[in-house]
């Protein structure tokens, strides 16, 4: 079984969705390792790859609740290329946002569904991921600690269906264990380090 995983996040690196993919990329392991593949170049030779795996994995950041332009783009070009060669691929999503809840990825990834319908392929079911940036920030911290532990049991769980060509019965949308005035207050702090090393002042952030 071939597996591969698309790094769609616009960051050329440090991004969430290529930290997420490498946590995944040992759980589903197979026969054959998995490969990651960036979107920086859509040659011949990327998009024989696309259509020769029997599972893709999209891993993207959230966008205004959709998808980023240049994903959006991508797959429009995607879905031509299937039209002359027709694939029969299973396609799983992983989407991110910088807000706590989890539940603000799920018209993203009802696009990516919609994605698949167009493009006769068919959709897995995904995984949303809400406190991105505040993963990322303990990506050296177990997942075993306990606001990390139900984003590690969704990729469990998203892996086992992947693993076994399956679909989700409905996706996962998570929500890390971390009050959410915490979660904000360390999101504010974050955008006033930010500005500071950009030389504005926190009054600068509130201007209309």
């Amino acid at each position: 079984m071939k597996i591969t995983l698309i790094n769609a996040s616009p960051k050329k690196r440090g991004s969430f969705s290529n930290y997420i993919l490498n946590e995944l990329m040992p759980l589903v392991k197979t026969e054959t390792d998995p490969e990651i593949l960036s979107m920086s170049l859509w040659d011949d030779d990327f998009f024989n790859d696309l259509c020769s795996s029997d599972a893709l994995v999209f891993a993207f950041p959230l966008y205004v609740d959709s998808l980023p332009a240049s994903f959006l783009r991508f797959l429009m070009h995607f879905e031509e290329r299937l039209k002359n060669s027709p694939a029969d691929i299973c396609v799983y999503g992983i989407v991110n946002a910088g807000f706590l809840e989890g539940h603000q990825n799920r018209y993203a990834l009802e696009i990516l569904s919609h994605f698949c319908h167009r493009a006769n392929l068919t959709w897995g079911g995904g995984l949303g991921i809400g406190g991105g940036p505040f993963l990322h920030g303990m990506a050296n911290v177990s997942w075993k600690f306990s606001a990390k532990r139900p984003v590690y049991e969704g990729l469990v769980q998203l892996s086992d269906v992947i693993k076994n060509g399956q679909a989700l019965e409905k996706d996962l949308l998570i929500t890390p264990k971390i009050p959410r005035k915490i979660y904000m207050a360390a999101a504010n702090h974050h955008w006033i380090t930010e500005a500071k090393k950009n030389g504005l002042k926190k009054k600068e952030l509130y201007k209309k």
